[in-house]
């Protein structure tokens, strides 16, 4: 009788792990992306200042639990998109690109966009504006107030997603 009642115990507790580990215990990967200018913020850095975290549900406006599955979370290092109110810290969901649509479908003027720099290994957020007669994206940051355009055009590759939400 004993080894029943332990093995309905153990089942009880295997049982509430898995559940735990699925539903609440879930952490994912937070990604630092650079706002800057910053100064020091090579790849190294920005990875040096990623980390894992629990899974955090996040309701829209209306109230609703938001699928998260197609977003990344990311949190900010710099303070380049203080006048769009996001501040050095702040933690960010990225609607990702899907690949099998055209970009032009899915992004638009103003979007805060997620882009990454193969050549430095570096992801910076940017505000788009609009593309060139080459298909680049001209995108820019803020230095305070001021508008300051990026130093070079961005390909449309390097677009990894468009931001959506503030956590």
């Amino acid at each position: 009788m004993e080894a029943v009642y332990f093995l309905l115990i153990l089942v009880v507790v295997i049982v509430s792990y898995a559940y735990c580990n699925k539903v609440i215990g879930k952490k994912e990967y937070v990604m630092c992306v650079e706002a800057g200018p910053v100064g020091e913020a090579d790849a190294q850095f920005l990875k040096s200042h990623s980390f894992y975290d629990w899974h955090r549900t996040v309701r829209g406006t209306d109230g609703k639990v938001l699928d998260t599955s197609r977003m990344l979370r990311v949190v900010v290092e710099g303070g380049c998109m203080e006048p769009r109110g996001i501040m050095s810290g702040d933690q960010l969901l990225v609607r990702r690109i899907d690949p099998r649509k055209d970009l032009r479908e899915q992004i638009k003027h103003n979007d805060i966009l997620l882009i990454y720099l193969e050549d430095t290994g570096i992801s910076k957020i940017r505000i788009f504006d609009c593309y060139n007669d080459d298909d680049t994206l001209v995108t820019y940051r803020y230095e305070g107030r001021e508008r300051r355009d990026s130093s070079r055009p961005h390909s449309m590759k390097s677009v990894v997603g468009v931001v959506k939400y503030k956590v």
